[in-house]
């Protein structure tokens, strides 16, 4: 099953609808505020790289970060990553249930995000799935790849 998620972003069908809500500031404000999934306390949100440099602690448990986004899934926003202080490391947000997907032009934006918090590794050949939807060559992909994730219960864009 885990196969079939991952690879379901190169299907031509639409993705299935994101649970979104839209909270207007005053009458006259424009939207501001968008919601995808369960929508996450931004009040609890704390700094992704405070999480990362505790990643043994939060291993396994749910946290609510503010981050700004990397890159999202150019073919349907099915994933995005989170930026770090590390230019080099990024951390993969999807939802296991395949059902939060972002705006594709969502990537600079900054998002609260909430999940379960976790290190995976990827086989060559999801990397490669990965690193393809991104735009970049899945050709330079030979070995697997470790990196940090969040499974997804809810992202609101700032």
């Amino acid at each position: 099953m885990l196969l079939a998620l991952l690879f379901a972003c190169n299907a031509d069908a639409p993705p299935a609808p994101a649970v979104a809500a839209v909270e207007a500031a005053a009458p006259s404000a424009p939207a501001t505020l968008v919601n995808f999934g369960k929508p996450p306390d931004e009040a609890a949100a704390i700094s992704l790289d405070e999480v990362l440099a505790n990643a043994a602690a939060w291993e396994g448990k749910s946290v609510v970060v503010k981050a700004g986004i990397a890159v999202v899934c150019a073919k349907k926003g099915c994933w995005h990553r989170l930026a770090t202080a590390n230019p080099d490391v990024t951390v993969m947000c999807k939802d296991k249930e395949y059902e939060v997907f972002l705006p594709l032009d969502a990537a600079g934006k900054t998002a609260v995000v909430a999940g379960v918090f976790h290190q995976e590794v990827l086989s060559i050949e999801d990397a490669k799935h990965f690193a393809e939807d991104a735009g970049k060559d899945p050709a330079t992909v030979t070995t697997p790849v470790t990196q940090y994730a969040i499974d997804l219960d809810g992202v609101k864009l700032l």
